[in-house]
């Protein structure tokens, strides 16, 4: 969000990219500072090559890959990120909270995963699409990468992992109490095939 931010100060329009795990509130935080964010895959080689076909000047996943193609050909370099928010800090004079100033709080849990087969992860997901795809009254489907709900208080992802037997779920909401209730409603369906 800092990073993101800083970039889109100078360069209004700009496409950001984030992975389908990245929290709804930095989606919403490009938005408001003028920017166009994209939802993506998961997967480092995945989503520097989405910020290559998008020319975007910036993206990231929730694993901490941060990719920077806004002032050379791009590269995902922890120290050089660290090194920019330095940059930021210094020229701006502000501490990180006050940089974050406005982003709201949210109720969220970390990347859940679960050990199950390859054959499992693969009917669990096309479960969930079979079951939520389609959209329903209170909420939207995403099918990027697996499925992610958006409800107007909150999301859920399902996927299945790249690399392993794993299925990877995760949650956030604006209160606790739709925490729960995303949670609840999601592992109604993935419960019954694990």
């Amino acid at each position: 969000v800092i990073i993101s931010r800083s970039i889109l100060a100078t360069q209004k329009g700009a496409k950001i990219v984030g992975d389908v795990k990245c929290s709804d509130r930095m989606y919403q935080d490009i938005e408001k500072h003028g920017g166009v964010p994209i939802m993506w895959k998961t997967g480092h080689s995945l989503v520097k090559e989405k910020i290559k076909v998008e020319k975007a000047p910036f993206g990231g996943e929730m694993s901490g890959h941060i990719f920077f193609a806004d002032r050379n050909y791009g590269y995902d370099d922890a120290p050089y990120a660290a090194l920019r928010v330095a940059e930021i800090l210094s020229k701006t004079g502000k501490t990180i909270p006050e940089l974050l100033e406005g982003l709201p709080s949210a109720f969220n849990t970390p990347e859940i995963r679960i050990d199950t087969t390859e054959e499992k992860k693969v009917l669990i997901v096309q479960k969930m699409i079979e079951a939520f795809g389609k959209g329903g009254p209170d909420f939207t489907a995403n099918l990027t990468d697996g499925i992610r709900l958006s409800f107007a208080d909150g999301w859920a992802l399902c996927r299945s992992s790249n690399t392993q037997p794993v299925l990877v779920v995760r949650y956030e909401s604006t209160t606790q109490a739709g925490l729960d209730r995303i949670r609840n409603r999601v592992e109604e369906v993935v419960n019954k095939y694990l």
